[in-house]
């Protein structure tokens, strides 16, 4: 059974983070492996052999997992069933490892390539939060509450998959076309005919009329974790024919991303997000901060082979983004490289990487 929360009632239960298990039902079917989506733990989820909970669905209090759950994780481990934790918040550092004396696994959608700083006190709970913090003396209001990795839970994490296993449209779909949508797929046993039907992948070769886009929100409430949006826009750099800092509509900013050569995505609440693979499905470069300390899959994140990171004090971001504008081969070397990537996953290699995966899942 895979619990999953609110994201079951609409189009992004089958385009979003859980697609793989719609898009290739029919292999792991071959592999003896059934599942259902459920949306509260009742009577099938106690029937179950295995159980996939998402993060999203339990609440909180004083940011960590609500212990009242786990008289019910108790339960489940009584009945024998296997419980296997997704944690699906947004960095690599927000964890929920107080979960782990209850779960079987642990998969978070991306993890730090050092596994040591899971055992140090982190501030902000994220690195690039530490950094600032130690470097321009950033403080945030509330100190931010996790609890860190112990040595013999260390075997139970594991890598999962990021939010690039989203069936992508390189067009803004309203409300009526959303749910025509939805009706197509919740009336095909097999979906993958409909997204390879209308690839959403736009060329990078084509003529692009715009060189830059950054628009972001400086809403977030967390001193450290806002303050690489904030220090890039006090650095008041001026950029020709560009879009910088405009609030747009969703369907504009997916409509410009067609004619634009090259995107800046900064971090928000983690560090992965969509912008970049919404970049890269429009054929647009991304220019984003250096991503070494993170492992993550699909992996679009190679230096010189799919983008050009920055610094996190920004510094060298004009340098960058001049030879990434100037350059036109490395650009669409670039974008083709993430492409081709993003492309795999919803073929042989996705098929591989999540047949692993629940091979190490049913493992007894």
């Amino acid at each position: 059974s895979i619990l999953v929360s609110d994201e079951a009632n609409g189009l992004d239960f089958f385009i979003g983070y859980w697609n793989p298990f719609i898009f290739f039902r029919d292999k792991f079917e071959k592999l003896g492996v059934n599942f259902k989506f459920i949306s509260r733990l009742d009577k099938r989820a106690l029937s179950s052999d295995i159980i996939f909970l998402s993060s999203r669905f339990f609440k909180k209090v004083n940011q960590l997992v609500d212990d009242n759950y786990f008289s019910t994780f108790e339960l489940l481990i009584k009945k024998k069933i296997k419980i296997v934790w997704f944690d699906l918040r947004d960095s690599a550092g927000t964890t929920q490892f107080e979960v782990l004396p209850y779960v079987d696994l642990y998969f978070k959608k991306q993890i730090y390539r050092n596994l040591d700083t899971y055992y140090k006190d982190i501030y902000g709970g994220r690195e690039y939060s530490d950094y600032y913090h130690k470097k321009y003396k950033i403080n945030d209001k509330d100190p931010y509450k996790y609890v860190k990795l112990t040595k013999k839970y260390e075997k139970k994490l594991n890598l999962s998959w990021n939010i690039g296993v989203k069936l992508f449209d390189s067009s803004y779909k309203n409300f009526i076309q959303r749910r025509i949508l939805l009706s197509k797929y919740k009336f095909k046993n097999t979906f993958d005919s409909i997204y390879r039907k209308n690839s959403p992948f736009i060329k990078p070769s084509v003529r692009r009329e715009k060189d830059f886009i950054c628009t972001y929100s400086m809403g977030i409430p967390r001193n450290s974790v806002r303050f690489q949006r904030q220090l890039f826009k006090e650095k008041n750099i001026k950029i020709k024919n560009s879009i910088l800092f405009e609030k747009i509509s969703p369907s504009k900013y997916l409509d410009s991303l067609k004619k634009c050569k090259l995107i800046l995505s900064l971090y928000g609440w983690g560090e992965v997000c969509y912008k970049e693979f919404e970049a890269t499905v429009a054929g647009a470069s991304f220019i984003m901060p250096n991503m070494s300390n993170i492992l993550t899959w699909p992996n679009i994140y190679i230096p010189g082979e799919t983008y050009l990171p920055i610094d996190w004090d920004l510094k060298n971001f004009e340098e960058i983004y001049y030879k990434l504008l100037n350059d036109n081969q490395l650009r669409l070397k670039l974008v083709n490289n993430a492409q081709k990537i993003l492309e795999s996953v919803h073929k042989k290699t996705g098929e591989n990487y999540f047949e692993s995966l629940l091979k190490k899942i049913v493992k007894k």
